[in-house]
């Protein structure tokens, strides 16, 4: 025991240093640990949040061109509607992308042939016929048959332009699309010889790498009457291409955590959206930003809101999963089941 503590004296800056080095390590390691989860956490927290966060009323997110009805009156004398591009998600301006989005307009026109859609090379099929937009109220582009020029313009080819929203603060870009008005009489007798026109529009951010936490935007305007459709109607809808179709997608709907939700219509009326708080969970941001509009109720798993197409005509949030077990989201047909949405027009 002497021969112990005689030894502890004469080497206890020693033994002290070891001590203290050991609860560093420890410490660092623990603290490593700690930052490290946290870390991972802020980081999906914040792509989850801002991940829609350059949204439109009309263009759907991601690469894949979709159909997007783009509805005129049959008693307008201008068939006129606006493309929108933000920085905050449709229906909710209250919180906006931190940055400036810079980001690429392509637009191209386009034609149905057969089952493929396919650029005009044969202006004899477009006549006279043109899709105008005008951009920020800028000057008039022509897609088609340009009668001031006596010439046919970005016909074979797409038009593009370098855009951006500014961060910060609710910014839209807005793009006033105008047929000509012979394209209504197409609607009602549809001439093999001219066919339907579309306008093809891509927002692609850039470069990419700057804006890993939100999507392309893309949509192909397909014109249709008010009156030969059923004008009041919303729907919702996973945003997903196997969600959309049904399809019994087992890797895509497992392997995610949260599921790009969209209700989006034509009308005024009543939304009612269900859903299963075993496994899924609505966006709350959403849920508070419809907190101070018309007709809104909320309790768990249960939202109802009134809507107007003439303000707002897409909305888009997110679900979460909450459901522990893998097996509660083996294909979309299940995770659709999950959700119900209904709509009543105001009578």
């Amino acid at each position: 025991m002497k021969s112990f503590k005689s030894f502890f004296k004469r080497c206890w800056i020693i033994i002290w240093v070891v001590v203290a080095s050991l609860s560093f390590v420890t410490v660092g390691i623990v603290y490593a640990a700690f930052t490290k989860s946290n870390s991972e956490k802020i980081v999906l927290a914040r792509v989850g949040k801002t991940g829609k966060l350059f949204s439109s009323n009309y263009l759907q997110n991601g690469i894949s061109m979709s159909d997007t009805i783009f509805y005129v009156d049959a008693d307008s004398t201008e068939m006129v509607d606006f493309v929108r591009i933000s920085n905050y998600v449709q229906g909710s301006p209250g919180k906006t992308y931190p940055r400036a989005i810079n980001y690429e307009l392509e637009m191209k026109l386009v034609y149905l042939d057969g089952d493929e859609y396919k650029v005009f090379a044969d202006n004899s099929l477009i006549a006279q016929r043109y899709i105008k937009v005008k951009i920020n109220g800028g000057e008039d582009i022509y897609f088609g048959y340009n009668e001031d020029a006596g010439a046919y313009q970005n016909v074979a080819a797409s038009y593009k332009k370098n855009m951006s929203l500014a961060g910060g603060s609710p910014t839209t870009d807005s793009l006033r699309i105008e047929y000509s008005p012979d394209q209504k009489l197409l609607l009602t007798s549809p001439d093999p010889a001219k066919p339907k026109m579309y306008l093809e529009i891509k927002a692609t951010p850039t470069p990419a790498s700057n804006y890993l936490d939100i999507d392309p935007l893309s949509g192909r305007l397909n014109l249709q009457l008010t009156g030969q459709v059923q004008s009041v109607v919303w729907s919702g809808y996973i945003n997903e291409t196997g969600a959309r179709e049904n399809v019994a997608n087992t890797s895509p709907a497992v392997t995610l955590d949260d599921y790009n939700y969209v209700i989006e219509g034509t009308g005024k009326g009543t939304i009612h959206l269900i859903w299963d708080t075993t496994y899924l969970e609505l966006n709350h941001d959403f849920i508070s930003e419809l907190s101070s509009t018309e007709g809104y109720s909320y309790s768990a798993g249960d939202l109802t809101f009134k809507v107007d197409s003439n303000s707002i005509s897409r909305y888009d949030t997110q679900f979460y999963r909450t459901g522990e077990a893998l097996t509660y989201y083996d294909d979309w047909n299940e995770v659709n089941g999950y959700i119900t949405c209904t709509f009543t027009p105001d009578s």
